[in-house]
């Protein structure tokens, strides 16, 4: 069905997009914290680490659903999108543990109401 192909398109759109931008974002987010804590008197509220963290686990949750999205259009595919989702899965869970944060976290510009 061609509607299933331009779906399925777009969810492998979205995928790669995210691809590349979680390994910069991932490596941007630690590099801050590193000079965060080089610059003691820096405001607490102002991370670029923390708030990086936030994008990165929002570029997951939408990389997973695009992933669980093939999953339904490509049903034969299952067991591989499994493997990848919970790489996926284990990669959120360790940048919410090294930013516990990060969820709660309001970044200037895109957070605020």
């Amino acid at each position: 069905n061609n509607s299933v192909s331009l779906e399925t398109d777009a969810l492998f759109e979205v995928i790669l997009r995210y691809q590349l931008q979680l390994y910069l974002k991932i490596s941007r987010s630690f590099y801050s914290r590193g000079k965060e804590a080089e610059a003691e008197g820096e405001d607490a509220d102002l991370k670029d680490s923390t708030g990086t963290a936030k994008s990165i686990l929002a570029l997951l949750d939408r990389s997973m659903a695009a992933w669980k999205g093939i999953a339904d259009k490509l049903p034969d595919a299952g067991e591989s999108i499994f493997e990848m989702l919970i790489l996926l899965h284990r990669l959120r869970h360790q940048i919410e543990l090294a930013f516990p944060e990060a969820r709660f976290f309001i970044r200037a510009g895109f957070d605020e109401k």
